[in-house]
Protein backbone atom coordinates (compact mmCIF):
# COMPACT_ATOMS: atom_id res chain seq x y z
CA UNK A 1 0.00 0.00 0.00
CA UNK A 2 1.37 3.38 -1.19
CA UNK A 3 1.80 6.27 1.42
CA UNK A 4 0.40 9.45 1.33
CA UNK A 5 3.96 10.99 0.06
CA UNK A 6 3.47 8.45 -2.90
CA UNK A 7 -0.23 9.43 -3.48
CA UNK A 8 0.01 12.92 -3.56
CA UNK A 9 2.01 13.10 -7.04
CA UNK A 10 -0.36 11.16 -8.23
CA UNK A 11 -3.58 13.13 -7.68
CA UNK A 12 -1.45 16.19 -8.92
CA UNK A 13 -0.91 14.61 -12.35
CA UNK A 14 -4.22 13.50 -12.62
CA UNK A 15 -5.72 16.94 -11.67
CA UNK A 16 -2.86 18.06 -14.15
CA UNK A 17 -4.08 15.87 -16.76
CA UNK A 18 -7.67 16.55 -16.71
CA UNK A 19 -6.48 20.31 -17.20
CA UNK A 20 -4.62 19.64 -20.35
CA UNK A 21 -5.64 20.26 -23.34
CA UNK A 22 -5.87 16.20 -23.91
CA UNK A 23 -7.59 15.68 -21.08
CA UNK A 24 -10.17 18.16 -21.47
CA UNK A 25 -10.84 16.63 -24.80
CA UNK A 26 -11.55 13.15 -22.86
CA UNK A 27 -13.60 14.97 -20.83
CA UNK A 28 -15.70 16.11 -23.11
CA UNK A 29 -15.68 12.88 -25.15
CA UNK A 30 -16.90 11.42 -21.80
CA UNK A 31 -19.69 14.12 -20.91
CA UNK A 32 -20.90 14.03 -24.44
CA UNK A 33 -21.37 10.21 -24.79
CA UNK A 34 -23.69 9.96 -21.23
CA UNK A 35 -25.71 12.67 -22.59
CA UNK A 36 -26.46 10.56 -26.05
CA UNK A 37 -26.95 7.07 -23.88
CA UNK A 38 -28.95 9.30 -22.06
CA UNK A 39 -30.83 10.49 -24.76
CA UNK A 40 -31.20 7.15 -26.27
CA UNK A 41 -32.83 5.96 -23.04
CA UNK A 42 -35.32 8.59 -22.71
CA UNK A 43 -36.11 8.22 -26.57
CA UNK A 44 -36.42 4.25 -26.50
CA UNK A 45 -38.57 4.70 -22.73
CA UNK A 46 -41.18 6.73 -24.53
CA UNK A 47 -41.27 4.61 -27.81
CA UNK A 48 -42.11 1.98 -24.90
CA UNK A 49 -44.81 4.02 -23.42
CA UNK A 50 -46.59 5.83 -26.55
CA UNK A 51 -50.57 5.40 -27.39
CA UNK A 52 -51.07 6.93 -30.12
CA UNK A 53 -54.08 5.66 -31.54
CA UNK A 54 -57.89 6.61 -32.25
CA UNK A 55 -58.83 7.08 -28.22
CA UNK A 56 -60.16 10.05 -26.90
CA UNK A 57 -62.27 13.38 -29.20
CA UNK A 58 -58.76 15.18 -30.12
CA UNK A 59 -57.07 11.55 -30.81
CA UNK A 60 -60.38 9.59 -32.33
CA UNK A 61 -60.36 13.13 -34.29
CA UNK A 62 -57.42 12.66 -36.02
CA UNK A 63 -56.58 9.23 -36.69
CA UNK A 64 -60.14 9.12 -38.31
CA UNK A 65 -59.34 12.24 -40.26
CA UNK A 66 -55.93 10.24 -41.20
CA UNK A 67 -58.44 7.28 -42.24
CA UNK A 68 -60.35 9.28 -44.59
CA UNK A 69 -57.96 10.93 -46.48
CA UNK A 70 -55.70 8.00 -46.66
CA UNK A 71 -58.95 6.72 -48.84
CA UNK A 72 -58.95 9.74 -50.95
CA UNK A 73 -62.26 11.60 -48.64
CA UNK A 74 -62.92 14.29 -46.56
CA UNK A 75 -66.20 13.67 -45.34
CA UNK A 76 -67.22 10.48 -43.70
CA UNK A 77 -70.88 9.03 -43.19
CA UNK A 78 -73.39 8.95 -40.37
CA UNK A 79 -74.42 5.07 -39.66
CA UNK A 80 -78.15 5.54 -39.12
CA UNK A 81 -80.20 2.88 -38.05
CA UNK A 82 -83.16 2.39 -40.57
CA UNK A 83 -86.72 2.84 -39.32
CA UNK A 84 -86.81 6.12 -38.11
CA UNK A 85 -86.19 9.54 -39.43
CA UNK A 86 -83.09 10.83 -38.27
CA UNK A 87 -84.47 13.99 -39.02
CA UNK A 88 -86.69 14.18 -36.00
CA UNK A 89 -83.53 13.43 -33.81
CA UNK A 90 -81.20 15.71 -32.72
CA UNK A 91 -78.20 16.42 -34.73
CA UNK A 92 -75.11 14.34 -33.04
CA UNK A 93 -77.37 11.22 -32.50
CA UNK A 94 -75.04 9.49 -35.26
CA UNK A 95 -72.27 11.84 -34.87
CA UNK A 96 -68.73 10.20 -33.09
CA UNK A 97 -66.45 12.57 -31.05
CA UNK A 98 -64.07 14.09 -33.45
CA UNK A 99 -66.77 15.05 -36.15
CA UNK A 100 -69.40 17.68 -37.28
CA UNK A 101 -72.86 17.14 -39.30
CA UNK A 102 -72.14 18.55 -42.76
CA UNK A 103 -74.96 20.62 -41.84
CA UNK A 104 -74.25 21.88 -39.19
CA UNK A 105 -71.13 24.23 -40.79
CA UNK A 106 -72.66 25.11 -44.05
CA UNK A 107 -76.52 25.75 -45.39
CA UNK A 108 -78.39 22.36 -45.13
CA UNK A 109 -78.72 19.71 -48.49
CA UNK A 110 -80.85 16.91 -48.32
CA UNK A 111 -77.71 14.83 -50.22
CA UNK A 112 -75.50 15.94 -47.31
CA UNK A 113 -78.09 14.79 -44.50
CA UNK A 114 -75.70 11.95 -43.49
CA UNK A 115 -72.36 13.19 -44.04
CA UNK A 116 -69.96 14.39 -41.51
CA UNK A 117 -66.83 17.38 -41.12
CA UNK A 118 -63.91 16.79 -39.48
CA UNK A 119 -63.87 18.65 -36.01
CA UNK A 120 -59.76 19.31 -36.30
CA UNK A 121 -57.27 20.28 -38.16
CA UNK A 122 -55.70 18.14 -41.18
CA UNK A 123 -52.28 19.18 -40.48
CA UNK A 124 -51.43 16.28 -37.66
CA UNK A 125 -53.75 13.42 -39.52
CA UNK A 126 -51.85 14.37 -42.95
CA UNK A 127 -48.51 13.74 -41.09
CA UNK A 128 -49.87 10.66 -40.27
CA UNK A 129 -50.75 9.53 -43.71
CA UNK A 130 -47.21 10.63 -45.13
CA UNK A 131 -45.71 7.97 -42.16
CA UNK A 132 -47.61 5.58 -42.81
CA UNK A 133 -46.98 5.27 -46.84
CA UNK A 134 -46.08 1.28 -47.44
CA UNK A 135 -47.69 0.33 -43.91
CA UNK A 136 -50.25 0.75 -41.86
CA UNK A 137 -51.85 3.74 -40.54
CA UNK A 138 -51.91 2.00 -36.86
CA UNK A 139 -47.75 1.43 -37.80
CA UNK A 140 -47.12 4.59 -38.79
CA UNK A 141 -48.43 7.12 -36.59
CA UNK A 142 -46.44 6.12 -33.59
CA UNK A 143 -43.23 6.80 -35.77
CA UNK A 144 -44.63 10.66 -36.52
CA UNK A 145 -44.88 10.96 -32.95
CA UNK A 146 -42.04 9.59 -32.31
CA UNK A 147 -40.08 11.41 -34.88
CA UNK A 148 -41.67 14.66 -33.77
CA UNK A 149 -40.86 13.80 -30.06
CA UNK A 150 -36.90 13.24 -30.66
CA UNK A 151 -37.01 16.46 -33.13
CA UNK A 152 -38.66 19.05 -30.53
CA UNK A 153 -36.05 18.13 -28.36
CA UNK A 154 -32.84 18.41 -30.94
CA UNK A 155 -34.79 21.96 -31.97
CA UNK A 156 -34.99 22.76 -28.74
CA UNK A 157 -31.14 22.59 -28.19
CA UNK A 158 -30.68 24.48 -31.44
CA UNK A 159 -32.44 27.31 -30.79
CA UNK A 160 -30.99 27.81 -27.14
CA UNK A 161 -27.61 27.90 -29.26
CA UNK A 162 -28.76 30.72 -31.33
CA UNK A 163 -29.79 32.59 -28.00
CA UNK A 164 -25.68 32.00 -26.96
CA UNK A 165 -25.92 30.02 -24.86
CA UNK A 166 -22.90 27.12 -24.58
CA UNK A 167 -23.27 23.45 -25.94
CA UNK A 168 -23.70 22.73 -21.98
CA UNK A 169 -26.16 24.88 -21.21
CA UNK A 170 -28.34 23.77 -24.59
CA UNK A 171 -28.53 20.25 -23.30
CA UNK A 172 -29.61 21.60 -20.35
CA UNK A 173 -32.10 22.79 -22.27
CA UNK A 174 -33.06 19.47 -23.66
CA UNK A 175 -33.31 18.15 -20.63
CA UNK A 176 -35.72 21.03 -19.18
CA UNK A 177 -38.18 19.70 -21.75
CA UNK A 178 -37.87 16.21 -21.79
CA UNK A 179 -38.59 16.56 -17.82
CA UNK A 180 -41.51 19.05 -18.20
CA UNK A 181 -44.61 16.66 -17.35
CA UNK A 182 -46.77 18.19 -20.27
CA UNK A 183 -44.22 17.44 -22.84
CA UNK A 184 -44.33 14.10 -21.69
CA UNK A 185 -47.85 13.48 -21.58
CA UNK A 186 -48.54 15.17 -25.21
CA UNK A 187 -45.88 13.31 -26.24
CA UNK A 188 -47.45 9.99 -25.91
CA UNK A 189 -50.73 10.38 -27.63
CA UNK A 190 -51.99 11.13 -31.07
CA UNK A 191 -52.35 15.14 -29.96
CA UNK A 192 -51.52 17.97 -31.88
CA UNK A 193 -49.29 19.38 -29.00
CA UNK A 194 -45.94 18.25 -29.67
CA UNK A 195 -46.32 18.52 -33.46
CA UNK A 196 -47.12 22.13 -33.30
CA UNK A 197 -43.97 22.47 -30.83
CA UNK A 198 -41.70 20.80 -33.44
CA UNK A 199 -43.17 22.94 -36.79
CA UNK A 200 -43.23 26.48 -35.54
CA UNK A 201 -39.62 25.93 -33.86
CA UNK A 202 -38.31 24.34 -36.43
CA UNK A 203 -39.68 27.56 -38.99
CA UNK A 204 -38.22 30.23 -36.25
CA UNK A 205 -34.69 27.99 -36.19
CA UNK A 206 -34.61 27.88 -39.85
CA UNK A 207 -35.53 31.54 -40.46
CA UNK A 208 -32.36 32.48 -37.44
CA UNK A 209 -30.49 30.31 -39.88
CA UNK A 210 -31.19 31.87 -43.07
CA UNK A 211 -28.73 35.09 -41.62
CA UNK A 212 -26.13 33.10 -43.83
CA UNK A 213 -28.26 31.27 -46.59
CA UNK A 214 -30.97 33.11 -47.71
CA UNK A 215 -32.64 29.67 -49.15
CA UNK A 216 -33.57 28.47 -45.69
CA UNK A 217 -36.06 31.01 -45.24
CA UNK A 218 -38.26 29.15 -47.96
CA UNK A 219 -37.81 26.06 -45.59
CA UNK A 220 -39.05 28.13 -42.70
CA UNK A 221 -41.94 29.15 -44.46
CA UNK A 222 -42.80 25.17 -45.15
CA UNK A 223 -42.79 25.36 -41.36
CA UNK A 224 -45.01 27.69 -40.79
CA UNK A 225 -47.65 26.32 -43.50
CA UNK A 226 -47.46 23.00 -42.20
CA UNK A 227 -47.60 24.58 -38.30
CA UNK A 228 -50.78 26.46 -39.53
CA UNK A 229 -52.54 23.26 -41.05
CA UNK A 230 -51.40 21.49 -37.17
CA UNK A 231 -52.51 24.28 -35.49
CA UNK A 232 -54.37 27.51 -37.46
CA UNK A 233 -53.01 29.56 -34.10
CA UNK A 234 -49.69 28.76 -35.09
CA UNK A 235 -49.73 31.39 -38.11
CA UNK A 236 -48.62 34.25 -35.13
CA UNK A 237 -45.09 32.20 -35.40
CA UNK A 238 -44.68 34.78 -38.33
CA UNK A 239 -44.36 37.91 -36.14
CA UNK A 240 -41.22 37.08 -34.94
CA UNK A 241 -39.70 36.76 -38.02
CA UNK A 242 -40.23 40.21 -38.14
CA UNK A 243 -37.09 40.61 -35.65
CA UNK A 244 -35.07 38.30 -38.04
CA UNK A 245 -35.72 39.29 -41.53
CA UNK A 246 -36.48 42.87 -41.33
CA UNK A 247 -35.86 45.05 -44.49
CA UNK A 248 -34.48 41.67 -46.10
CA UNK A 249 -36.72 40.76 -49.02
CA UNK A 250 -35.13 38.60 -50.38
CA UNK A 251 -35.59 35.91 -47.49
CA UNK A 252 -39.35 38.00 -47.10
CA UNK A 253 -39.79 36.48 -50.90
CA UNK A 254 -38.14 33.72 -49.81
CA UNK A 255 -40.73 32.89 -47.09
CA UNK A 256 -43.65 33.92 -49.46
CA UNK A 257 -42.70 31.68 -52.20
CA UNK A 258 -42.81 28.64 -50.09
CA UNK A 259 -45.20 29.58 -47.46
CA UNK A 260 -48.24 31.35 -49.27
CA UNK A 261 -48.73 27.63 -51.84
CA UNK A 262 -49.39 26.12 -48.40
CA UNK A 263 -51.38 29.32 -47.29
CA UNK A 264 -53.62 28.70 -50.98
CA UNK A 265 -53.95 25.05 -49.92
CA UNK A 266 -55.19 25.51 -46.45
CA UNK A 267 -57.97 27.95 -47.51
CA UNK A 268 -59.08 25.70 -50.40
CA UNK A 269 -59.42 23.10 -47.70
CA UNK A 270 -61.07 25.06 -45.88
CA UNK A 271 -63.89 25.89 -48.80
CA UNK A 272 -64.23 22.40 -49.74
CA UNK A 273 -64.95 21.24 -45.66
CA UNK A 274 -66.78 23.98 -44.43
CA UNK A 275 -67.96 26.13 -47.37
CA UNK A 276 -65.34 29.27 -46.14
CA UNK A 277 -61.71 30.27 -47.01
CA UNK A 278 -61.19 31.47 -43.33
CA UNK A 279 -63.00 28.49 -40.99
CA UNK A 280 -62.38 25.50 -39.06
CA UNK A 281 -64.07 22.50 -37.57
CA UNK A 282 -64.60 24.29 -34.30
CA UNK A 283 -67.50 26.66 -35.38
CA UNK A 284 -67.51 29.71 -33.62
CA UNK A 285 -64.97 29.65 -30.98
CA UNK A 286 -65.42 33.23 -30.21
CA UNK A 287 -67.54 32.41 -27.07
CA UNK A 288 -64.63 30.56 -25.81
CA UNK A 289 -62.51 33.81 -25.97
CA UNK A 290 -62.70 36.56 -23.32
CA UNK A 291 -61.43 38.58 -21.25
CA UNK A 292 -63.68 37.48 -18.12
CA UNK A 293 -60.71 33.94 -18.50
CA UNK A 294 -57.65 36.30 -18.25
CA UNK A 295 -57.89 35.69 -14.31
CA UNK A 296 -58.55 32.06 -14.00
CA UNK A 297 -55.77 31.48 -16.65
CA UNK A 298 -53.07 33.54 -14.90
CA UNK A 299 -53.98 31.63 -11.60
CA UNK A 300 -53.41 28.25 -13.20
CA UNK A 301 -50.14 29.41 -15.14
CA UNK A 302 -49.36 30.91 -11.34
CA UNK A 303 -50.33 27.26 -9.81
CA UNK A 304 -48.91 25.28 -12.65
CA UNK A 305 -45.62 26.52 -14.54
CA UNK A 306 -43.74 26.12 -11.14
CA UNK A 307 -44.63 22.34 -11.48
CA UNK A 308 -44.08 21.78 -15.18
CA UNK A 309 -41.16 23.88 -16.33
CA UNK A 310 -40.19 25.26 -12.40
CA UNK A 311 -37.31 27.34 -13.63
CA UNK A 312 -39.14 29.43 -16.41
CA UNK A 313 -39.17 32.43 -13.65
CA UNK A 314 -35.35 33.05 -14.52
CA UNK A 315 -36.82 34.17 -18.06
CA UNK A 316 -37.04 37.31 -16.59
CA UNK A 317 -33.26 37.73 -15.81
CA UNK A 318 -32.43 36.19 -19.38
CA UNK A 319 -33.54 39.67 -20.83
CA UNK A 320 -29.92 41.33 -20.95
CA UNK A 321 -28.19 42.83 -23.61
CA UNK A 322 -25.90 41.23 -26.09
CA UNK A 323 -22.72 41.99 -27.88
CA UNK A 324 -23.88 39.86 -30.95
CA UNK A 325 -26.38 41.07 -33.35
CA UNK A 326 -27.14 37.52 -34.40
CA UNK A 327 -27.97 36.96 -30.15
CA UNK A 328 -29.87 40.00 -29.99
CA UNK A 329 -31.91 38.85 -33.02
CA UNK A 330 -32.46 35.34 -31.69
CA UNK A 331 -33.86 37.10 -28.08
CA UNK A 332 -36.13 38.89 -29.42
CA UNK A 333 -37.73 36.01 -31.20
CA UNK A 334 -37.49 34.02 -28.60
CA UNK A 335 -39.53 36.97 -26.41
CA UNK A 336 -41.51 37.58 -28.72
CA UNK A 337 -43.01 33.69 -29.08
CA UNK A 338 -43.05 33.36 -25.45
CA UNK A 339 -45.77 36.31 -24.89
CA UNK A 340 -47.45 35.17 -28.16
CA UNK A 341 -48.69 31.86 -27.31
CA UNK A 342 -49.25 33.10 -23.65
CA UNK A 343 -51.01 35.95 -23.96
CA UNK A 344 -53.68 34.61 -26.68
CA UNK A 345 -54.46 31.45 -24.78
CA UNK A 346 -54.95 33.70 -21.76
CA UNK A 347 -58.42 34.93 -23.44
CA UNK A 348 -59.28 31.16 -24.16
CA UNK A 349 -61.54 29.53 -21.83
CA UNK A 350 -60.17 25.99 -21.55
CA UNK A 351 -56.14 27.19 -20.75
CA UNK A 352 -57.85 27.49 -17.03
CA UNK A 353 -59.00 24.33 -16.60
CA UNK A 354 -56.07 21.82 -15.27
CA UNK A 355 -52.15 21.79 -15.61
CA UNK A 356 -52.10 19.66 -18.89
CA UNK A 357 -53.90 22.21 -20.43
CA UNK A 358 -51.48 24.43 -20.59
CA UNK A 359 -50.49 21.95 -23.48
CA UNK A 360 -51.75 24.97 -25.94
CA UNK A 361 -49.01 26.74 -25.28
CA UNK A 362 -46.24 24.29 -25.33
CA UNK A 363 -45.02 25.49 -28.54
CA UNK A 364 -43.36 28.17 -26.17
CA UNK A 365 -41.86 26.32 -24.14
CA UNK A 366 -38.48 25.66 -26.23
CA UNK A 367 -38.26 29.45 -26.30
CA UNK A 368 -38.90 29.94 -22.82
CA UNK A 369 -36.39 27.17 -21.91
CA UNK A 370 -33.73 29.11 -23.53
CA UNK A 371 -34.16 32.49 -21.53
CA UNK A 372 -34.65 30.74 -18.43
CA UNK A 373 -31.22 29.11 -18.74
CA UNK A 374 -29.75 32.72 -20.04
CA UNK A 375 -31.27 34.35 -16.62
CA UNK A 376 -30.02 31.24 -14.70
CA UNK A 377 -26.47 31.50 -16.34
CA UNK A 378 -26.39 35.44 -15.39
CA UNK A 379 -27.44 33.98 -11.81
CA UNK A 380 -24.06 32.05 -12.26
CA UNK A 381 -22.21 35.30 -12.89
CA UNK A 382 -23.25 36.81 -9.85
CA UNK A 383 -22.32 34.07 -8.05
CA UNK A 384 -19.05 33.70 -9.37
CA UNK A 385 -18.45 37.51 -9.04
CA UNK A 386 -19.09 37.49 -5.64
CA UNK A 387 -16.63 35.16 -4.44
CA UNK A 388 -13.09 34.99 -4.11
CA UNK A 389 -10.87 33.90 -7.09
CA UNK A 390 -9.89 30.56 -6.21
CA UNK A 391 -13.74 29.65 -4.71
CA UNK A 392 -15.46 31.21 -8.29
CA UNK A 393 -15.74 28.11 -10.58
CA UNK A 394 -16.23 25.37 -8.08
CA UNK A 395 -18.77 27.11 -6.09
CA UNK A 396 -20.47 28.95 -8.78
CA UNK A 397 -20.76 25.86 -10.83
CA UNK A 398 -21.92 23.81 -7.89
CA UNK A 399 -25.11 26.62 -7.07
CA UNK A 400 -25.96 26.35 -10.68
CA UNK A 401 -26.06 22.68 -10.63
CA UNK A 402 -28.36 22.38 -6.94
CA UNK A 403 -30.40 25.13 -8.52
CA UNK A 404 -31.12 23.46 -11.68
CA UNK A 405 -31.25 19.60 -10.12
CA UNK A 406 -33.76 20.90 -7.74
CA UNK A 407 -35.99 22.49 -11.03
CA UNK A 408 -35.21 18.85 -12.78
CA UNK A 409 -36.49 16.92 -9.27
CA UNK A 410 -39.77 19.08 -8.76
CA UNK A 411 -40.61 18.20 -12.68
CA UNK A 412 -40.00 14.56 -12.36
CA UNK A 413 -41.79 14.65 -8.98
CA UNK A 414 -44.67 16.07 -10.62
CA UNK A 415 -44.93 13.81 -14.06
CA UNK A 416 -44.50 10.99 -11.50
CA UNK A 417 -47.88 12.20 -9.57
CA UNK A 418 -49.46 12.98 -12.61
CA UNK A 419 -48.50 9.72 -13.76
CA UNK A 420 -48.05 11.71 -17.42
CA UNK A 421 -45.87 9.01 -18.55
CA UNK A 422 -49.08 6.74 -18.37
CA UNK A 423 -51.20 8.73 -20.52
CA UNK A 424 -50.32 6.12 -23.12
CA UNK A 425 -51.73 3.71 -21.55
CA UNK A 426 -54.80 5.62 -20.70
CA UNK A 427 -55.13 5.58 -24.53
CA UNK A 428 -54.56 2.35 -25.26
CA UNK A 429 -57.73 1.56 -23.51
CA UNK A 430 -59.92 2.38 -25.67
CA UNK A 431 -59.07 -0.04 -28.41
CA UNK A 432 -58.79 -2.79 -26.21
CA UNK A 433 -62.76 -1.44 -24.83
CA UNK A 434 -63.26 -1.83 -28.86
CA UNK A 435 -61.62 -5.35 -29.19
CA UNK A 436 -63.86 -6.48 -26.44
CA UNK A 437 -66.78 -4.97 -28.45
CA UNK A 438 -66.03 -6.41 -31.37
CA UNK A 439 -65.93 -10.16 -29.15
CA UNK A 440 -69.47 -9.63 -27.51
CA UNK A 441 -71.30 -7.69 -30.16
CA UNK A 442 -71.92 -8.44 -33.68
CA UNK A 443 -71.23 -6.27 -36.38
CA UNK A 444 -74.70 -5.26 -36.91
CA UNK A 445 -75.51 -3.88 -33.39
CA UNK A 446 -76.42 -0.82 -32.38
CA UNK A 447 -74.15 1.00 -29.55
CA UNK A 448 -74.63 3.53 -27.26
CA UNK A 449 -71.56 5.65 -26.73
CA UNK A 450 -70.29 8.91 -26.41
CA UNK A 451 -66.88 8.68 -25.19
CA UNK A 452 -66.02 6.04 -26.86
CA UNK A 453 -67.42 7.26 -29.86
CA UNK A 454 -64.50 8.13 -31.72
CA UNK A 455 -63.01 5.50 -31.37
CA UNK A 456 -65.77 2.71 -32.09
CA UNK A 457 -66.35 4.20 -35.26
CA UNK A 458 -62.93 3.75 -36.27
CA UNK A 459 -62.95 0.41 -34.94
CA UNK A 460 -65.61 -1.23 -36.06
CA UNK A 461 -68.93 -1.64 -38.29
CA UNK A 462 -71.46 -1.09 -35.60
CA UNK A 463 -73.94 1.74 -35.49
CA UNK A 464 -73.24 4.46 -32.80
CA UNK A 465 -76.00 6.79 -30.65
CA UNK A 466 -74.26 8.89 -28.99
CA UNK A 467 -76.51 8.93 -25.66
CA UNK A 468 -75.82 12.32 -24.52
CA UNK A 469 -77.25 13.70 -27.67
CA UNK A 470 -81.02 12.16 -26.66
CA UNK A 471 -83.91 12.41 -24.43
CA UNK A 472 -85.22 9.20 -22.98
CA UNK A 473 -88.26 8.81 -25.03
CA UNK A 474 -86.11 8.45 -28.25
CA UNK A 475 -84.03 6.29 -27.03
CA UNK A 476 -86.79 3.95 -26.86
CA UNK A 477 -87.62 4.94 -30.41
CA UNK A 478 -84.29 3.74 -31.19
CA UNK A 479 -84.41 0.58 -29.36
CA UNK A 480 -87.72 -0.49 -31.04
CA UNK A 481 -86.24 0.39 -34.08
CA UNK A 482 -83.27 -1.95 -33.93
CA UNK A 483 -85.79 -4.85 -32.75
CA UNK A 484 -87.23 -4.18 -35.81
CA UNK A 485 -84.46 -4.88 -37.83
CA UNK A 486 -83.32 -7.14 -35.82
CA UNK A 487 -80.40 -5.70 -34.59
CA UNK A 488 -78.60 -5.82 -30.31
CA UNK A 489 -78.55 -2.99 -28.73
CA UNK A 490 -74.88 -2.61 -26.44
CA UNK A 491 -73.43 -0.14 -25.03
CA UNK A 492 -69.98 1.50 -23.99
CA UNK A 493 -69.19 4.08 -21.06
CA UNK A 494 -66.42 5.67 -18.83
CA UNK A 495 -67.19 5.37 -14.88
CA UNK A 496 -67.89 9.40 -15.39
CA UNK A 497 -70.84 8.50 -17.49
CA UNK A 498 -72.22 6.21 -15.80
CA UNK A 499 -71.91 8.83 -12.62
CA UNK A 500 -73.36 11.64 -14.78
CA UNK A 501 -76.54 9.48 -15.11
CA UNK A 502 -76.55 7.86 -18.34
CA UNK A 503 -79.22 5.04 -17.68
CA UNK A 504 -81.39 7.69 -16.84
CA UNK A 505 -81.88 8.73 -20.42
CA UNK A 506 -81.04 5.12 -21.52
CA UNK A 507 -84.17 2.94 -19.92
CA UNK A 508 -84.32 -0.27 -19.64
CA UNK A 509 -82.33 -3.49 -17.75
CA UNK A 510 -78.70 -3.25 -18.75
CA UNK A 511 -76.31 -6.05 -17.84
CA UNK A 512 -72.60 -5.85 -17.79
CA UNK A 513 -70.70 -8.06 -19.91
CA UNK A 514 -67.29 -7.05 -20.28
CA UNK A 515 -64.55 -4.28 -18.64
CA UNK A 516 -60.89 -2.57 -19.36
CA UNK A 517 -60.49 -1.75 -15.70
CA UNK A 518 -62.66 0.93 -14.92
CA UNK A 519 -64.26 1.12 -18.90
CA UNK A 520 -67.44 -1.27 -19.10
CA UNK A 521 -69.65 -2.45 -22.08
CA UNK A 522 -73.06 -3.45 -21.35
CA UNK A 523 -75.94 -5.10 -22.85
CA UNK A 524 -80.12 -4.13 -23.32
CA UNK A 525 -81.57 -7.32 -21.83
CA UNK A 526 -84.98 -5.84 -21.07
CA UNK A 527 -86.31 -2.19 -22.79
CA UNK A 528 -88.97 -2.68 -19.95
CA UNK A 529 -87.16 -3.05 -17.51
CA UNK A 530 -85.27 -0.51 -14.67
CA UNK A 531 -81.24 -0.47 -13.79
CA UNK A 532 -80.58 -0.51 -9.97
CA UNK A 533 -79.84 2.33 -7.74
CA UNK A 534 -77.01 1.78 -7.15
CA UNK A 535 -74.27 0.30 -10.42
CA UNK A 536 -71.27 -1.49 -9.22
CA UNK A 537 -68.12 -0.33 -11.75
CA UNK A 538 -64.78 -2.54 -11.55
CA UNK A 539 -61.75 -0.96 -10.27
CA UNK A 540 -59.77 1.36 -12.28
Amino acid sequence: MGSSSDQAPRAAGVSQFFRSPEGRRYARIAGWSLVAVAVVWYLALMASRMGVCAAGSDSSGYVNNARLLREGRLFADQRQLEGVNPQDLPWFTYVPLGFEPLHSVRPFNPADANKMVPTYPLGLSALFVAASVGSSLEAGMPVAMWVMLAASLFLTYRLARQCGLSPGWATAGMAMLAASPVFIGMSLQAMSDVPALCWTTLALVLALDSRERRWLAGLSGLAVAVAVFIRPSNVLVVLPLLWVFRFDWRRWLWLGLCGLPGAVVWMLTNKALFGRYIATGYGDVGQLFGWHNVLPVLRNYALSFPRVLPLCFLAVLGLGREARAESRAALAVAVTWVVLPLAFYAFYFHTQEAWWYLRFVLPAFPALIALALRGLRRVHGWISGGLAAGLRPVLARAAVAVVFAAGFFVQARAARSWDALEFGRGEKDYPKLAQLLERHAPANAVVFCMQTSGALYFAGPQILVRWDALEREQASRLYAAATRAGRPVYAAFFPFEVHDGCFKKLPGRWTQVANVRDKTIWRLDDAAGSMPETIELPSP
